[in-house]
């Protein structure tokens, strides 16, 4: 990853909760999927790199404009490319969430926000029908920093974020369609293809 520091965001996480609202989790289309032409879809790497036995999980909030509705893509445990279904609209990349429960991801937990840059991430997406659209490459971590065992208390502390955010349109198309094929049989775009031309040319 280019510019690591430059994206580092580092917070502190206990295993208590703060908060239970549904986080609307969407998994990832099945390589063997056909594609819905009255749908559309969002893509991109989600990636999560952690230390041996940590089910943390964080997740990219996407909130639908029309609705209200927040979905929920996960950061997975390898630098895998996916895609899923999600109707046509007006999004809004809200953040990110850490689930402190490995096996419980329905539940809001702690809230990350955006990166101050790039600043287009903070830019509305218009959603057409029957196209996809790739949102970037996003690179998560989360690792165990402290670990305190007493009679009355057990207490984990994990230490994480997103260290890096990267577009790469052209290497990453190819790695969708060669693992999911009837991709190549719909129109791919960028989310952000105007927003990162204008912060280009500034």
């Amino acid at each position: 990853m280019n510019n690591v520091g430059k994206w580092l965001m580092i917070i502190i996480l206990a295993t208590t909760f703060t908060g239970c609202a549904n986080l609307n989790y969407r998994p990832p289309i099945s390589s063997s999927t056909k594609l819905n032409p009255q749908k559309s879809f969002v893509y991109g790497r989600f990636s999560l790199d952690h230390d041996f036995m940590n089910k943390l999980r964080l997740a990219l909030q996407l909130e639908n404009k029309n609705n209200g509705k927040i979905l929920s893509l996960r950061l997975l445990d390898q630098q895998q490319v996916y895609a899923v279904e999600i109707k046509p609209g007006i999004y809004e990349l809200k953040g990110f969430v850490y689930a402190l429960l490995g096996a419980v991801m329905e539940f809001e937990t702690t809230k990350i926000d955006l990166p101050s840059q790039p600043s287009y991430l903070k830019e509305p997406i218009t959603i057409e029908q029957g196209k996809a659209y790739y949102l970037g490459d996003y690179f998560g971590s989360s690792r165990r920093t402290g670990f305190l065992l007493t009679p009355y208390v057990v207490s984990t502390t994990f230490q994480g974020g997103i260290v890096g955010i990267e577009q790469n349109f052209s290497k990453t198309n190819k790695e969708l369609i060669s693992a999911f094929p009837y991709f190549g049989e719909i129109e791919l775009k960028p989310a952000w293809n105007e927003s990162i031309t204008k912060l280009q040319k500034n």
